[in-house]
């Protein structure tokens, strides 16, 4: 499942971020021959730990993309593409200081190492409500 890391948006006033997130997850989506679906897209936002706080440069590494033999140069071309837009229009809306956006796609051969659970909701909702038991036991007044 394709991880997309966005380096060079991370200062804490940078607005309408998870839309930018929802963007990318759509962009990605949208390359049919991927076969994906939105929610098969991770999208995170590394903090930058070089003091600029508004950096020119917009860089995506997508992580995590699988080899397989429809995913020809062309698609992960697409792939590239439609990210590289989204961005591009986020850039044009909100950082009139971006200068450049590169996107780097990286493929891995799955079968090299690679283990994907999902967590069932049931399970979560379990788990929160311990947390939330524990909390109001260990409560003091």
């Amino acid at each position: 499942m394709p991880l997309v890391l966005i380096y060079g948006i991370h200062s804490p006033d940078v607005p309408k971020i998870d839309g930018l997130a929802r963007d990318i997850k759509k962009a990605v989506a949208s390359v049919e021959e991927l076969k994906i679906t939105e929610k098969q897209v991770s999208v995170f936002f590394p903090r930058d730990m070089n003091g600029i706080p508004r950096s020119q440069e917009i860089i995506a590494l997508v992580e995590g993309f699988y080899e397989k033999p429809e995913r020809t140069a062309n698609v992960r071309n697409k792939v590239a593409t439609e990210i590289t837009r989204a961005l591009k229009c986020y850039a044009n809306e909100y950082l009139e200081h971006c200068r450049f956006i590169e996107v780097i796609l990286k493929t891995y051969n799955p079968f090299g190492g690679c283990v994907t659970i999902e967590i069932p909701e049931e399970e979560r909702e379990a788990t929160a409500e311990r947390k939330k038991n524990s909390r109001k036991a260990t409560k003091r007044y």
